[in-house]
């Protein structure tokens, strides 16, 4: 092998070593944000949001336990009961997760959520 040939493997190595870094932690910082939570306002366009939002009414699901029970819109029998600990919740990003009886697509609910089929986590 020449030395050109050498340095031209050794460029095209620490060249594809930088990208596959750059590409994996842009992967990475994408699956830790919440890019698919429910909206309730009925603005998004997504046919799995549409769905989510009628079970999620249908479970009387509030998106910030702490701002309904300030505004006196719902109630709670104790401080601690929020998606974050249910046992419905799975938490797949920071603030957010997947919750089993909200279950269309990607949607996720917010974890300081809450809803009248909250459960304690065991």
């Amino acid at each position: 092998m020449t030395r050109r040939k050498l340095l031209k493997n050794m460029l095209q190595l620490s060249l594809l070593a930088s990208f596959s870094q750059a590409f994996f932690t842009g992967i990475a910082k994408a699956a830790g944000k919440c890019s698919t939570l429910i909206d309730l306002t009925g603005k998004s366009k997504d046919p799995n949001n549409a769905k989510a939002v009628a079970q999620a009414k249908g479970l009387q699901y509030v998106a910030d336990i702490d701002k309904a029970v300030k505004a006196g819109t719902t109630k709670r029998k104790d401080k601690d009961d929020k998606c974050g600990n249910c046992q419905f919740f799975t938490k797949t990003a920071e603030g957010c997760g997947k919750c089993i009886l909200i279950n269309f697509g990607e949607i996720t609910v917010n974890e300081n959520g809450w809803c009248i089929s909250w459960t304690r986590k065991i």
